[in-house]
């Protein structure tokens, strides 16, 4: 079963009636398409953090959003197919996620440098999500630590798991619903 698409929009527009109503509704985890990613020396060229929701659409094709996580790592905001996507996966669905390049894929990324069968990602009873490398030619990697192929290692909230040049930020819903009240009130 393929990951369930929710658009940010859909998401937020459910905040209205409060977390509890919101955690009701989506009880599971979240992966947010963040951007391209590629590592890079020197500072950032702009930190989309420092300004207001209304001026990212006024933000030129060439600027980035910079994360530091002791080396730079920047997500292009630019020619990302699945940027602002947001896919969810309900906390009672077990079964593992396989993500790749194959259309069969429970998520398709549509890019050379993810492999036909990337990285699997599956929910525990206990909650973490678990994520583990499927041999792939360019690698996984949480938080820019490459994993092992085949060893099983856990993701935790907000960490950022890049699979070949795709980068997403994992968030439980609770994480999720914070993040979004902060943007809503910086509006």
């Amino acid at each position: 079963m393929a990951l369930r698409l929710v658009m940010l929009e859909q998401a937020r527009s459910s905040m209205a009636f409060g977390l509890e109503q919101y955690l009701q509704e989506y009880p599971g985890v979240f992966l947010l398409a963040i951007g391209l990613v590629s590592a890079q020396a020197g500072p950032p060229r702009r930190d989309l953090r420092r300004y207001a929701t209304e001026e990212l659409h006024a933000l030129d094709i060439e600027d980035t959003c910079s994360m530091d996580f002791g080396e730079r790592l920047t997500h292009s905001l630019n020619d990302h197919p699945l940027a602002g996507c947001t896919f969810f996966i309900p906390c009672t669905d077990l079964t593992p996620k396989i993500v790749g390049r194959k259309p069969e894929c429970d998520l398709t990324i549509p890019d050379t440098s993810v492999s036909d069968q990337h990285c699997e990602l599956r929910l525990t009873k206990a909650g973490p999500m678990l994520v583990t490398d499927m041999g792939s030619t360019n690698g996984t990697l949480v938080n820019l630590e490459h994993l092992d192929p085949g060893v099983s290692t856990e993701i935790a909230d907000e960490q950022i798991l890049t699979v070949g040049r795709y980068s997403f930020q994992f968030f439980e819903a609770r994480s999720l619903h914070a993040a979004m009240q902060l943007l809503e009130q910086s509006r």
